[in-house]
């Protein structure tokens, strides 16, 4: 069997192709601007002189899969400067339907399976199929993420999707869905979406992601005492429930204002400037090695997510022991496992009084540190891989 891989960006990193190249499975890699594409090798140039998206392009690094595996193109990114899109998913169809053109050139023979992300290429997945192949989608976030976001009254303000948007996602991933042979899903909430939207989830897998820092040889201390330190990392800020952790920290902190609620990411929304979130510590963007120096000096991990597919900084939380407090729709499943609390999405009240169970029993804090360092093997990526190889339609 050989798999043709199609992704845009970077990702996981280029994990699912690396995977497929270690296995000798891997056909080829179809994607956009990255490291060995004309752009990703200009980028390099002039990296010195601009940073952000252009330094975003050359580290786009499918290393070690060999460069004439990789089939990129930087149309999608040269096509942006010449349309200006009424709607943001009408660049999405746009960008898909020029990688799509390229895939459907490669030879039928050379692969037997496309493992594709999410409802993208769809128009490659259409053709794919007429021609016998088999067909992965792996859906890495809910598939109706947009109403959860555009129908709550505390997020609705900061998210807005038109109508159109609505209805062609919906219908795109439906396609999606019915062209597929195995839908792979990192955790049960993104299950439940497909359930609501779809009305059946015999297609589904649950393949949970993995995480490349379980894989470096850092030594892990387990937390023994509450520090004072409550961590959040992200971006997307309101989506993963900034609003909420204000509204706790405005609680504890009257009651033990010692507490630091450290705030870590792209503040795209101007929180860190508005007068009623003075209480967080915003930090702004980091460097790896000062995200790993942040989980070593805290103690609780907090996110209090609305909707992800997956959220691999939980998983990074829990490898170096730290408890996290967020919600099911997080998409780390650990009903079972003393790894943290669950609150309910949008309950700060919830929020307070888990943060106060650790301060109030530091044996809770030590005995949960434990487990999650013992928990978080299972998402090492040779376990990942194990995961995906198992679940191949063959």
């Amino acid at each position: 069997m050989k798999v043709l891989v199609c992704q845009h960006g970077a990702r996981h990193k280029f994990q699912i192709p690396k995977f497929f190249y270690e296995e000798d499975l891997l056909a080829g890699l179809y994607t956009d601007s990255n490291r060995y594409s004309m752009a990703g090798k200009l980028a390099k140039n002039l990296s010195p002189l601009f940073k952000g998206k252009v330094l975003c392009l050359y580290n786009r690094n499918p290393h070690p899969i060999p460069e004439k595996l990789i089939y990129s193109t930087d149309s999608p990114l040269i096509s942006d400067i010449f349309h200006k899109d009424r709607f943001p998913i009408s660049k999405f169809i746009r960008h898909h339907k020029i990688v799509s053109r390229l895939a459907m050139s490669h030879p039928l023979k050379e692969y037997d399976l496309v493992y594709n992300m999410h409802y993208e290429n769809l128009d490659f997945l259409e053709f794919a199929k007429k021609n016998g192949k088999k067909i992965i989608i792996d859906v890495f976030i809910n598939p109706v993420y947009r109403e959860i976001l555009g129908n709550n009254k505390t997020l609705n303000k900061y998210y807005k999707f038109s109508k159109y948007e609505l209805e062609i996602t919906k219908k795109m991933f439906k396609k999606a869905y019915e062209l597929a042979d195995v839908v792979f899903c990192p955790s049960n909430f993104v299950v439940d979406g497909i359930q609501q939207l779809i009305g059946e989830t015999s297609k589904c897998r649950k393949v949970a992601y993995g995480n490349s820092l379980l894989s470096s040889d850092l030594q892990i201390i387990p937390k023994k005492k509450f520090n004072q330190k409550i961590l959040f990392i992200g971006n997307d800020f309101p989506r993963k429930g900034i609003v909420e952790i204000n509204s706790a920290a405005k609680i504890i902190k009257e009651k033990h204002p010692d507490i630091i609620f450290t705030i870590v990411g792209n503040d795209n929304f101007g929180f860190s400037k508005d007068p009623n979130y003075q209480l967080l510590n915003f930090v702004g963007q980091k460097t790896k090695n000062e995200v790993i120096n942040f989980f070593q000096s805290h103690s609780i991990f907090l996110m209090p997510s609305y909707a992800e597919g997956q959220a691999g900084v939980l998983i990074e939380a829990l490898s170096f022991g730290l408890p996290i407090i967020t919600t099911r729709e997080s998409g780390v499943d650990f009903q079972n496992d003393n790894v943290g609390e669950y609150v309910q999405a949008g309950n700060y009240e919830m929020i307070v009084e888990k943060v106060l169970s650790y301060i109030q029993d530091d044996k809770k804090l030590e005995n949960q540190s434990l487990s999650a360092i013992q928990f978080v093997k299972q998402f090492s990526l040779e376990n990942w891989k194990k995961r995906i190889l198992q679940n191949l339609p063959y």
